[in-house]
């Protein structure tokens, strides 16, 4: 996984994954892992001036094989908002 600063200010998050993907599209497999980008982007804000502008899940499996691989999401603020959520569930429940 890596965050690096794109443009002074500017957060971009690449969270790389292995997972056998066969007959699923991106998003299908993109939406398991939006409450843990959102969760990065979370820590983000909280712990650097700089802002996530990006935030991208890249499948290795698909890219050794030559197809697409990248999703990028398009609502940062959704996925930290699902991490948040969760986050509370699991703080209520323990």
């Amino acid at each position: 996984d890596l965050i690096f600063e794109s443009a002074p200010g500017e957060l971009v998050i690449v969270d790389y994954k292995t997972d056998a993907v066969r007959g699923r599209s991106l998003p299908e497999m993109a939406e398991p892992y939006l409450p843990q980008i959102g969760a990065y982007a979370a820590v983000a804000d909280k712990t650097t001036p700089a802002r996530v502008v990006k935030a991208v899940l890249v499948f290795a499996r698909p890219a050794l094989a030559g197809e697409p691989c990248e999703f990028a999401l398009t609502d940062i603020a959704a996925a930290k908002a699902q991490a948040l959520g969760a986050a509370r569930e699991q703080l209520a429940v323990h």
